[in-house]
């Protein structure tokens, strides 16, 4: 998780070209809104959302109490597999680590528990030279710059090759924007889950073959 005193945040009682700063260069798809220090939250605020509205004629302030989302807080004794369950059952994508007082310690995020697992070093070390790797359950994590044909050809895949030639492109082309950590979209008779991204592209993914009757 990333501690307390690292967490970045919006603080309602900011001036607004501070807030519009936080916003606009933030890497997080989310960022919680505080009332002057982390210890009172209002809620969290989705990054795109906010900045979609930015030209608006709303203050910061309004802007931002108008699209609150409600803070999700997670027990700090939550096993780290159970969490990622209870990310996907509750569609969350970021919550607050709280202890046995309620205290706020932390935040963590879906990528958070991804780096724990498949670790955060570098692609090429857990994928093959192509970019993917075949795991136990068939699924397969693939780099966001792997390319289709290659997934075709050496997994018997039968992805769209009309289009964009890498994965992230056609991930990018199919929702028209840059998905959130968590989205999980279906492409013909495949389950694509996002696993890691960069600010403006996917960088690893989970594709799923669809059995059709």
């Amino acid at each position: 998780m990333t501690p307390k005193s690292k967490i970045d945040f919006v603080d309602l009682n900011d001036d607004t070209k501070n807030n519009e700063s936080i916003i606009r260069t933030t890497e997080h798809d989310f960022l919680p809104v505080c009332d002057k220090n982390f210890s009172n939250i209002y809620g969290i605020i989705k990054i795109k959302t906010i900045l979609k509205s930015l030209k608006s004629d709303l203050e910061m302030v309004e802007l931002l109490k108008n699209n609150l989302l409600e803070p999700y807080y997670i027990p700090i004794e939550t096993p780290l597999l159970t969490q990622l369950q209870n990310f996907k059952r509750t569609k969350k994508n970021l919550g607050l680590i709280i202890d046995e007082y309620g205290e706020i310690k932390g935040l963590l995020t879906i990528a958070d528990i991804v780096n724990q697992i498949i670790g955060d070093n570098d692609l090429n070390f857990t994928l093959d030279k192509l970019g993917f790797k075949v795991e136990h359950d068939n699924s397969v994590l693939a780099e966001g710059s792997c390319l289709i044909r290659d997934l075709n050809k050496e997994l018997g895949f039968d992805l769209p090759i009309s289009g964009p030639r890498t994965l992230n492109g056609l991930i990018i082309e199919y929702i028209q924007e840059i998905p959130d950590l968590g989205t999980t979209l279906k492409i013909e008779n495949y389950l694509i889950e996002i696993l890691k991204k960069e600010k403006m592209a996917v960088k690893l993914a989970r594709i799923k073959s669809i059995n059709v009757i």
